[in-house]
């Protein structure tokens, strides 16, 4: 289905507008006040049930954000068209869609921003300092939890400040050797907790620094013994589990994925391979499902500011590109 507006001074002149112009099988999505004056009458209109591929790049400007007005019938047309591009789940896109056509927007990014701003909660890890507590990055296997904790010491090293990296990633052949390879790069030495008391110990040991993070072994969300092993390890300490968890998978599995580290105790989330993946459905599927507030999105592989802070506006441009998006991903530029 795809959505229409029509604009008439009155309700009965506007839905004579709509039976004219579609016939009668339309259904009447909302009706309202025109800011213009008159009345506004959105109905969807029947179409196959086909991929329609992605957005297309000729409806968005050159110059990133700064898009000029667009009529408010074709802005929720575009936000609809990216919803289901993007495989929403039918429950968000209703409420999305209910807001951008609640007044007028300058353009569908900025709608669809607005809607995410309300709809879903944004909690970026906090600046590199001594009162945030460690966090512990925890998710299925494959999530890219290592690679991300590299980037937030990274990030840390950067900004002239002290981190620590930790591992309970030792049964696994690799685990912590590839979070050490990493670690050399920013002349860190990653402590091993082999057990929850060898972590308490790690922790003491990096008390001093601005930023501590634990890397953790992928685990099985349905797998009862690894979730309650993790489990002890959360609990030893006051540390905060992070879920990561990668876009482009079944938002259905998201969605189970992040409830059961929810009752773990994790309460954001960092969302990786966001360059890779071309339907976002994942993001808002968990966070919605689970009550988990975007944390960090991973959007590229570069250990280097390899993560951004998630913001609402920030994420709907994801789920919209815009021409200077698209080219920078095509040559590689910045």
């Amino acid at each position: 289905m795809r959505l229409r507006s029509f604009t008439a001074p009155t309700s009965t002149e506007a839905m004579n507008v709509v039976r004219e112009t579609l016939g009668d099988d339309v259904i009447v999505v909302a009706t309202q006040d025109d800011e213009g004056g008159g009345v506004r009458v959105t109905v969807a209109i029947d179409e196959p049930d086909v991929d329609p591929g992605p957005p297309s790049l000729a409806m968005a400007p050159a110059n990133g954000r700064a898009r000029g007005p667009e009529p408010a019938g074709d802005i929720v047309d575009e936000v609809y068209r990216n919803l289901r591009f993007h495989r929403i789940p039918a429950a968000i896109g209703d409420e999305v869609l209910a807001i951008a056509e609640s007044r007028r927007w300058p353009n569908a990014t900025v709608a669809l921003g607005a809607a995410l701003e309300e709809l879903i909660r944004f909690d970026p890890l906090p600046a590199p300092g001594r009162t945030a507590p460690p966090v512990m990055l925890v998710g299925p296997p494959g999530a890219g939890k290592t690679q991300t904790a590299a980037k937030l010491a990274a990030r840390t090293v950067m900004d002239g400040r002290k981190a620590g990296l930790l591992t309970i990633d030792t049964k696994r052949t690799g685990g912590a050797e590839t979070l050490a390879a990493f670690a050399r790069q920013l002349r860190i030495d990653p402590i091993r907790a082999e057990t929850p008391q060898h972590l308490v110990d790690g922790l003491l040991a990096v008390g001093n620094c601005d930023c501590a993070v634990v890397d953790s072994a992928g685990c099985n969300h349905l797998d009862i013994a690894q979730m309650s092993e993790l489990g002890r390890h959360v609990a030893v300490a006051e540390i905060e589990p992070v879920l990561v968890l990668p876009a482009g998978i079944d938002h259905m599995e998201a969605a189970d994925i992040a409830a059961v580290f929810r009752e773990l105790g994790a309460r954001r989330m960092i969302v990786t391979r966001v360059d890779m993946s071309r339907r976002l459905g994942t993001v808002l599927a968990a966070a919605a499902a689970a009550d988990l507030a975007l944390a960090e999105i991973g959007d590229t592989p570069r250990i280097k500011d390899g993560l951004q802070p998630a913001d609402p506006f920030g994420l709907a441009e994801h789920f919209i590109p815009t021409v200077a998006a698209a080219h920078s991903q095509r040559t590689g530029t910045e």
